[in-house]
């Protein structure tokens, strides 16, 4: 019989005290780990703000309300949010999370509509440029940029020395 596997999935990323390890558990401690891990808070989710009746497909604009009342039922249970578009209101949810202390990870939806996707990267652009975007993949140094995407650092101020 080989060994037990290990959940590599993200640990060397996660601080020893965050990492959910579960060879190590018996049944009676794997059955507790859900709650204790979100009174620790999960690394990240996957977000959307769309309710039911609401999609993308079918064009629903989102409002900046309605995203702060979605990620306010979120925010107590995860450090990171994955967001998956940045047209129809979906471009106000990086600095919505960031309000509320959560760290982003911003994507734009590609698919078969070149109009579509032009609108999405475009966006995806601008809030590379004009935000202080989060990211989950890196690690280690990154010299004179630091650990953020954009022009700008966390605080709002130019990197690189731009005035």
């Amino acid at each position: 019989m080989s060994a037990p596997r290990k959940n590599r999935v993200m640990d060397a990323a996660l601080p020893p005290e965050e990492r959910l390890l579960f060879t190590d558990l018996n049944t009676t401690a794997l059955a507790k780990r859900p709650g204790a891990t979100l009174t620790s808070k999960l690394h990240g989710l996957s977000f959307s703000a769309y309710l039911d009746g609401q999609g993308p497909d079918l064009k629903t604009q989102l409002s900046p309300g309605q995203i702060r009342k979605r990620l306010e039922l979120i925010s107590p249970y995860t450090k990171w949010i994955r967001s998956f578009s940045c047209t129809d209101g979906n471009e106000h949810v990086p600095a919505i999370a960031k309000s509320m202390g959560l760290k982003t990870m911003v994507g734009a939806w590609i698919g078969d509509d070149a109009e579509t996707n032009a609108r999405e990267l475009a966006g995806l652009i601008e809030l590379f440029s004009f935000s202080a975007l989060d990211e989950a993949w890196k690690a280690g140094p990154e010299g004179g940029c630091g650990p953020h995407w954009g022009f700008w650092d966390t605080e709002g101020r130019p990197k690189h020395g731009w005035r």
